[in-house]
């Protein structure tokens, strides 16, 4: 914030250009119930199957980092457990577009699914066979000139 106020001379330079990017800040809860209202009256045959993809994708990741995020707090401590809320929280203020790129710098959290999958084998299996499944959908999905951050 101090680089933005002597670069632009705003410190919250962030916020104001939302605007601009017909981005608005109108709270986490309300950007997650405006999406899965989308997502609930969605046409499934108009075939932007694509862009639902990723909005399930992204709500499955926030879903996953607000409930590893309390996990991480209660098993690591306070800051750890707010790096990751915070690190979720406030990007899902403004919108739901890119949430799982910003849950996977969350490192809190997969210092506790790394855990979690050592003491229940099944967690493991299905991080270590879902991640490069997503990876894959990503990369075809990027590879058809689709934006998928």
């Amino acid at each position: 914030m101090a680089y933005l106020y002597w670069k632009v001379g705003d410190p919250l330079a962030f916020l104001h250009i939302q605007g601009e990017w017909n981005r608005e800040t109108i709270g986490f809860l309300a950007v997650v119930a405006g999406a899965l209202v989308r997502l609930w009256t969605v046409d499934l045959w108009s075939g932007a199957m694509p862009v639902h993809l990723q909005a399930i994708a992204d709500l499955s990741f926030l879903a996953a980092a607000v409930v590893s995020g309390f996990m991480v707090w209660k098993r690591y401590g306070t800051h750890y457990g707010l790096l990751v809320l915070l690190g979720i929280i406030i990007p899902a203020s403004t919108s739901t577009v890119s949430l799982c790129r910003y849950s996977l710098v969350l490192f809190p959290m997969f210092l506790l699914w790394a855990e979690i999958g050592l003491k229940h084998p099944w967690f493991d299996n299905f991080v270590r066979y879902a991640f490069p499944i997503g990876q894959a959908a990503a990369l075809a999905l990027y590879c058809n000139w689709y934006f998928v951050a």
